[in-house]
């Protein structure tokens, strides 16, 4: 027996998943190898482990084979998120995304994990708030927030933005789907963030551009993505200060008046602003 199974089988880290699990429902019969009579976790479906220490480092179970459509949650679990994984002290990336939660708040305790680095809970069913608790998610470089939205299903939303900026390691963020009409500062804590990479913002309701913003301090962003968010003002100034940027997304943003200069935007590959004139 490996050092890592040795130390699993006495680690107790399968009964807090165990725990876990008798919070849902598994219609998909995903869980199907979280049984309590294989006491080694890390050979479970969705469990990986540090291979010397035997900690439980990732929890990847997206619902529908990662294929989010709302359609397909017949193939997703569904139910409570168990306090118990709060003993999984390294846990490093969680991927719980595509799965139904039926409306409920992203748990607070979430924002407990010090070493968590990825978290992935899109198009998984979350309605109400995203409780600021995810502020304290030091270490967090990807959070992947992402929401159906429409009248037939939860809309995750956010009214305060200012959690983000306490997360400095943040390089990949994509809130697409999210109701942020009610987050005014989203630009100004944006800013704050000098290491991000990925910016998307797809469909948020999003009505302010901060227009008398004539640059802003995002030096490492290459893809901003501001797409089906109706503006209708004309294009702010500060998105041509981004000279970083690869990939940029204006379309269906009801802009009008005239158009900025690109020729600040030297790296720019990729351009979308269909429908960008009313």
């Amino acid at each position: 027996m490996s050092a890592r199974s040795s130390y699993s089988c006495f680690s107790c880290f399968h009964l807090f998943l165990l725990v876990f699990k008798h919070g849902l429902t598994n219609e998909s019969q995903r869980l199907a190898s979280w049984v309590a009579k294989n006491k080694d976790c890390c050979t479970w479906s969705g469990i990986s482990c540090d291979n010397s220490t035997g900690h439980v480092h990732h929890i990847h179970l997206p619902g529908s084979d990662g294929h989010c459509d709302i359609l397909s949650y017949g193939m997703t679990l569904k139910g409570e998120i168990s306090h118990s994984l709060l003993d999984l002290k390294q846990l490093k990336h969680r991927d719980l995304s595509c799965n139904d939660f039926g409306g409920i708040q992203v748990p607070k305790f979430i924002g407990s994990f010090q070493n968590l680095r990825y978290l992935n809970l899109s198009y998984s069913n979350f309605g109400e708030n995203i409780p600021p608790q995810l502020g304290n998610l030091s270490e967090l470089h990807v959070p992947s927030l992402e929401s159906f939205h429409g009248p037939f299903y939860e809309t995750t939303n956010m009214a305060n933005m200012k959690w983000l900026s306490t997360l400095g390691m943040l390089h990949h963020l994509d809130m697409s789907g999210m109701d942020l009409s009610k987050a005014t500062d989203w630009l100004q804590v944006i800013n704050t963030l000098p290491s991000l990479v990925q910016l998307h913002l797809s469909g948020c309701e999003l009505s302010n551009l901060h227009m008398y913003v004539l640059s802003v301090n995002l030096t490492s962003l290459s893809v901003l993505d501001l797409s089906y968010n109706d503006f209708n003002t004309p294009v702010s100034q500060w998105i041509f200060s981004v000279t970083s940027l690869v990939s940029l997304d204006l379309t269906d943003c009801r802009f009008h008046g005239p158009i900025p200069s690109f020729r600040n935007l030297t790296s720019l590959e990729l351009l979308h602003i269909a429908e960008m004139i009313s």
